[in-house]
């Protein structure tokens, strides 16, 4: 029996909750428990609050050895937000054992199960706690997701909407509908989106990059640049710790920057460009550090005084900047973009060379890369893969092929046959990386490509370059747009439907037969 000044401190504590101050909460929670040490509903309660301020430790400590359903609820949870997914399993699933009639802890191990990427098992657990609650928010929401990641964006589109209509108060929900739309392709509608989600929670780290990016695609550079800058606030992107500032555009006459690659190959390889601009800013010195891959490829760029791999130890510096900032630091619009281009160049010996061996076979050069990244998101339908460019290069029976797919070759000589141009070896296997890559693209008349870091280093030389992209396409390739304000060089080919490449592939050959790439033979 909880003494009145601890049902006092309870109510307290669980309205402040239903408003979402979780710290307010944990307070309210603190007071009850002096009265009332083991109770065990309110230590569950200051678990839940402690969480929800990213103090997962904290609640485990505070949890103790409580083995009610809530309690192991709560444990799970906290174990999955640590990152501690198989000790999470068996706690929530001795949660959903032991209260089977509760779609709480049936909800949570279908999160966690989601995220290990046990699709069917996780869409078992949302399904079976609808059927217990035919409106549970966090059910509705967690399967909007799940069906988004299958490609069913009706169903998608459905249970989102429904856990709005539960909680429309709910900043999260909106972020999570917009995350919906946005792979749908409808743009405006996941800008409106996002932008309910930030009037709700304007601190919404994730809503406000996901807007960035949303605006991005539509072509409002200056303002999506700026909203992308809140990806240094997402608990998955922390910023480098140092205690220089972050240069935002200033005068640098005199000093000493440092640029930062970040994420992957080819956003290095797509906003390096932006060096020419930060020395003409008049800095004495200007150090760009880059994934090692890239390194021997970014000495051709200018702008650049020194080059540095990631992990290499840094000299002294005033301030850095990453450079996915650079286009928000100079302001960048549609017509300012820096496309001066060439900006990368391959070694001159080993691209001399490159190119008279593909002159010593008469026709049309075309290299191919139909696969990015295993690991990305979503590249299962974003790259239509080798098959589809392999038909496309077979509507050419003058044109031959060279592979530019690292560890593709196998696959590659058996789809291509004799129009396959052989190099003997994988595409950079006896050459740093990108090397063998650069020389070939000097020579090469066309590249025929996936979304990959190839494409991006062909436009950066100014090589012809067709892209298949998927319907929603990633930001910097805008709406629509059959060419690219990045790239002169680059051809954009799109699916007019999502998942459907026909149109890509019709479209695709119907150019190739067409005079003008038949004078480049």
């Amino acid at each position: 029996m909880r003494s009145p000044l601890a049902e006092k401190y309870l109510s307290l504590g669980m309205a402040v909750h239903r408003e979402r101050q979780s710290a307010a909460a944990e307070d309210f929670y603190r007071l009850a428990l002096n009265e009332a040490p083991d109770d065990a509903e309110i230590l569950v309660l200051l678990a839940e609050a402690l969480r929800e301020q990213d103090k997962a430790s904290d609640a485990l400590i505070a949890l103790g050895k409580l083995a009610t359903p809530s309690a192991l609820n709560s444990r799970g949870m906290c174990l999955a937000d640590l990152g501690r997914m198989n000790e999470a399993l068996p706690v929530l699933a001795q949660a959903v054992s032991l209260a089977p009639s509760d779609p709480d802890p049936l909800v949570n191990l279908a999160n966690l199960v989601a995220r290990m990427s046990r699709v069917e098992e996780a869409m078992g657990y949302y399904l079976a706690a609808l059927k217990l609650a035919p409106l549970h928010v966090g059910a509705l929401s967690g399967l909007s997701l799940l069906e988004r990641d299958l490609r069913h964006f009706g169903n998608a589109l459905e249970c989102a909407r429904r856990a709005i209509g539960q909680e429309p108060g709910r900043a999260d929900l909106w972020n999570n509908l917009a995350l919906v739309q946005d792979e749908m392709g409808l743009r405006a509608d996941a800008e409106a989106s996002y932008r309910r989600c930030l009037s709700l929670a304007p601190g919404h780290a994730e809503a406000q990059c996901n807007l960035g990016m949303t605006l991005l695609a539509q072509g409002k550079l200056v303002e999506g640049f700026k909203a992308y800058e809140a990806r240094w606030r997402r608990p998955d992107m922390p910023p480098r710790p140092f205690a220089q500032q972050q240069w935002q555009g200033e005068s640098l006459v005199g000093k000493t920057i440092l640029l930062l690659a970040e994420q992957c190959l080819g956003d290095t390889l797509h906003f390096c460009r932006y060096a020419p601009l930060v020395k003409a800013r008049g800095a004495a010195t200007v150090i760009l550090e880059a994934q090692a891959p890239l390194v021997p490829l970014m000495r051709s760029l200018e702008g650049v005084d020194l080059i540095l791999a990631q992990g290499a130890a840094l000299p002294a510096f005033d301030c850095h900047c990453p450079l996915l900032s650079l286009p928000a630091a100079f302001g960048t619009s549609l017509e300012t973009i820096p496309a001066n281009i060439p900006y990368l160049k391959p070694d001159p010996a080993m691209a001399l060379e490159k190119r008279r061996w593909l002159n010593s076979v008469p026709g049309l050069k075309i290299g191919l890369i139909w696969q990015g990244n295993a690991k990305y998101r979503g590249e299962d339908w974003r790259s239509p893969g080798l098959e589809l460019f392999a038909q496309v290069a077979g509507a050419r029976q003058d044109a031959r092929i060279v592979c530019l797919q690292a560890n593709g070759r196998s696959e590659f000589l058996a789809a291509l046959g004799d129009q396959a141009l052989d190099l003997d070896h994988e595409v950079d296997a006896d050459t740093p990386p990108f090397a063998e890559t650069a020389a070939l693209l000097a020579g090469l008349d066309l590249v025929i490509a996936s979304d990959t870091s190839v494409p991006h280093l062909a436009g950066a030389m100014g090589v012809p370059v067709w892209m298949a992209l998927p319907h929603a396409s990633e930001w910097r390739w805008l709406e629509e747009r059959t060419d690219s304000p990045w790239y002169p060089s680059l051809r954009l080919f799109r699916q007019d439907a999502p998942d459907d490449w026909t149109a890509v592939r019709h479209r695709m050959i119907k150019a190739l037969q067409s005079p003008e790439v038949a004078s480049c033979a």
